[in-house]
């Protein structure tokens, strides 16, 4: 896939290399869990496609409105929170049934 906004800035991602990275990141895992980061508007690329593609259980997105995004897709997968979300925000995230990453106990 790649998206050119304009001449000089391009991004080009591999859809078999991604793929590949992901059998052999399982492989090395073993019986842990896999979550891939994917950010929702990263270079444009977006993250549907990716979620497509490598059909996770549960993916991990830094902002609730990024795994709302991908829950209006049709993600039905588990969604984590990296970043702690504002009051709204968890609203957001409890509504998407996703789940908030908590650092501090004044965050609990």
């Amino acid at each position: 896939m790649s998206v050119r906004p304009d001449a000089a800035v391009w991004a080009e991602v591999s859809r078999s290399a991604l793929l590949v990275n992901n059998r052999v990141l399982r492989r090395l895992a073993g019986s842990s869990r896999l979550i891939p980061v994917v950010k929702a508007g990263g270079y444009g690329l977006g993250a549907a496609w990716v979620v497509r593609m490598l059909k996770p259980k549960a993916v991990a997105v830094m902002v609730p409105s990024e795994g709302t995004e991908l829950r209006d897709l049709g993600y039905r997968g588990e969604i984590l929170l990296l970043s702690p979300a504002s009051l709204s925000g968890l609203k957001e995230a409890v509504e998407g049934r996703m789940t908030p990453s908590v650092s501090t106990s004044s965050q609990v």
